[in-house]
């Protein structure tokens, strides 16, 4: 009996996203032009939501930061953990993340003064965070001058990593030498190489 041969399996287990890869038949099918309208009535309200929502995140960061020089605390840190724990969760709905589908297993170590979490999702990080707990975040000091996002960053005492104001370098190609153009530039090396002994003998 060859080993090396293998029998086909009369069941192969299903593909985890078959569901996902096959096209909508009987009654999906059908409702499909109304999804389509679904869409189409739910976007402008998902853009009116996300608008109001940060507007009035942008004015709770403004009222509990006036005046303010160090991180908040009491009563204006309450105002805006209370008021973000609801804006937040709007503009996670904003973005199609609905009711039920957000679930928190766990709580917080309070003697860890440090809370490290991935992989990075972008702006959703942030939008879990602000409902779950506005702990003080540390983001590129680029990110703290986009509208919206600076007064929030402002009223959670956030820390800016500064950004290397270095000029980027543009690469350049080098265009490959003749043999000749090798052997000339060779030349030309050493010719100063001895000129430069020559100039200081005790070298």
């Amino acid at each position: 009996m060859n080993t090396n041969e293998t029998t086909p399996l009369k069941d192969p287990p299903p593909h985890p996203y078959i569901s996902g890869e096959q096209p909508l038949t009987g009654w999906r099918k059908t409702l499909l032009p109304c999804l389509w309208l679904l869409l189409i009535v739910l976007l402008p309200v998902r853009l009116v939501l996300l608008v109001v929502s940060v507007a009035l995140s942008t004015l709770v960061c403004k009222i509990v930061t006036f005046g303010a020089e160090k991180e908040i605390t009491g009563l204006r840190r309450s105002l805006m953990l209370w008021s973000h724990f609801v804006l937040s969760r709007l503009v996670m709905v904003a973005f199609g993340i609905w009711p039920g589908l957000l679930t928190v297993k766990g709580e917080l170590d309070p003697s860890a003064s440090v809370v490290v979490f991935g992989p990075h999702v972008g702006l959703l990080d942030g939008l879990f965070w602000l409902h779950f707990c506005a702990p003080r975040p540390i983001v590129l000091e680029t990110y703290t001058k986009i509208p919206g996002l600076s007064a929030v960053f402002k009223a959670c005492s956030g820390l800016a990593v500064p950004v290397a104001s270095g000029k980027a370098r543009t690469p350049t190609r080098v265009q490959p030498e003749t043999p000749s153009e090798t052997l000339s530039t060779m030349g030309a090396d050493a010719a100063g190489e001895i000129e430069a002994r020559s100039a200081h003998p005790g070298r």
